[in-house]
């Protein structure tokens, strides 16, 4: 299916509104199966959800692995974004993203209009979606391999 995508990565994560998958979240190409850009954009979401998620906790648990699994999503989040972003790209990633300032007001720095703007924003979404779903040899999505990824890494050497 290309890339060791399956369809149970990403059925779940597409609305059956899509007009491209019909809420199968692949889609198929030229060159085979590929996911959908609705499911790429929905494991960003979540991924982000969770970078805000641990960036507000991360102080309050100082010790135990737990902490360090946690500080480590976090770094590894924000290095894999910023690597695959252009400058532009990364500015708009870190205004709109992680700063939380309003559409007007990164457009307006930005020098773009609306409608720009938010082309911009649901590409950065899937190309994200995407990295964060195939970066090797450990992917930040799905969550949950991630974060029970200390006991398979263990003997391995890392974590």
């Amino acid at each position: 299916m290309g890339s060791g995508w399956q369809r149970g990565d990403v059925i779940g994560l597409a609305p059956g509104r899509c007009p491209w998958c019909h809420g199968l979240g692949l889609r198929r190409h030229s060159r085979g199966v590929r996911p959908c850009k609705c499911a790429l954009k929905k494991i960003f979401r979540i991924c982000l959800a969770k970078y805000h998620e641990l960036r507000r906790e991360a102080w309050k648990y100082r010790l135990g692995r737990r902490w360090w699994r946690n500080i480590d999503y976090l770094a590894d989040f924000l290095l894999l974004c910023r690597r695959q972003l252009d400058g532009w790209e990364r500015r708009l990633f870190q205004m709109y993203f992680l700063e939380g300032q309003p559409w007007y007001a990164c457009a307006g720095k930005l020098g773009v209009d609306r409608g720009n703007f938010f082309h911009a924003v649901y590409r950065i979404e899937a190309k994200l979606g995407r990295a964060l779903r195939e970066t090797e040899p450990y992917p930040l999505y799905p969550l949950s391999d991630y974060f029970a990824g200390s006991r398979r890494w263990a003997k391995g050497g890392r974590g």
